[in-house]
């Protein structure tokens, strides 16, 4: 399998790929799961969530 060790991100709406060596794709991810934001939208700017 092509991504096996791969791991998504962990903000809740978010589609991306964690970053490696962390748990979240951006800053802006890990601020809004950590903030405990409501969205309908992941707004990482990332591919996946465009």
């Amino acid at each position: 399998m092509a991504d096996e060790g791969r791991k998504k991100c962990k903000h809740n709406l978010c589609e991306c790929e964690a970053e490696e060596g962390s748990d979240y794709c951006s800053r802006f991810c890990e601020d809004a799961q950590k903030a405990k934001v409501t969205a309908i939208r992941c707004d990482c700017q990332h591919a996946p969530c465009s």
